[in-house]
């Protein structure tokens, strides 16, 4: 079944989607979706059947997310955002493995989906991946949170905005993070993990944000072919070790 909301601006206290042997896809698009509690996306019971959120194009909102454990990888948990946004306050838990829970922000040519998570990714894996070049996962917490570094994890553009700063899990490679990285507001700490980016994207620290190099001796994020650090922005290097300064010209 396809359930599409077709008002403008519909609300609801929370969402479920229920198991059953029926594959089942909610479409929010124009429109805004806003859920003030949890959306939970329930397991399929039969096999290639999947529950499915897609957020086609204009915005949903709600407070926490859930996702099934199907305990087999041909019966999913989706969520999926073209050029939309999906905001989600609180966390996103997927307690299924990579097969059968995912986010997927596959986005368009001109037009990327953005994912706003003011909570962490939590439960037994997941999946999430970006397959656009405009798409953005937006760490906005109001708390301190975790970027995953999954080893199915793949973002295109990663960008913080969060005051009591954002910590990587592992670290990024090219392969992992395949955009630009930015610390918009807040922090950035690399919780001693390397961070090797893509010759043709930016890593940009703005005006009053701050990027922490901890561990050992954390050196400075290479390979990327724009490095930008604004007038006011600080670089603080926090390791145990002898650490590299990295050269940069002043802005």
């Amino acid at each position: 079944k396809v359930v599409v909301i077709d008002v403008t601006s519909a609300f609801c206290n929370t969402l479920n989607i229920n198991t059953g042997s029926n594959s089942n896809d909610v479409k929010v698009g124009p429109n805004t979706l806003t859920i003030a509690g949890t959306l939970t996306i329930n397991s399929p019971t039969a096999a290639n059947k999947n529950k499915i959120v897609s957020v086609t194009s204009g915005t949903l909102n709600c407070g926490a997310s859930v996702m099934g454990n199907s305990a087999t990888g041909t019966e999913d948990c989706r969520v999926t955002i073209t050029s939309g946004i999906l905001n989600v306050s609180g966390n996103i838990t997927m307690n299924g493995v990579a097969s059968e829970n995912q986010i997927l922000i596959d986005g368009t040519v001109s037009l990327g989906g953005t994912l706003n998570l003011g909570g962490n990714f939590i439960g037994g894996g997941g999946d999430i991946v970006s397959l656009n070049n405009n798409s953005i996962v937006n760490f906005n917490g109001m708390s301190a949170q975790t970027i995953p570094m999954n080893a199915t994890f793949v973002y295109n553009n990663i960008v913080i905005n969060n005051t009591s700063g954002a910590t990587l899990s592992a670290a990024i490679t090219a392969l992992r993070v395949t955009g630009n990285i930015t610390v918009q507001t807040g922090i950035l700490n690399n919780g001693g993990f390397g961070i090797v980016g893509n010759i043709a994207k930016t890593f940009t620290v703005a005006n009053g944000a701050s990027f922490i190099l901890g561990g050992t001796t954390s050196a400075f994020p290479s390979v990327f072919g724009t490095i930008t650090l604004g007038a006011t922005s600080i670089v603080e290097y926090k390791g145990t070790g002898n650490q590299p300064i990295f050269d940069v010209v002043s802005p």
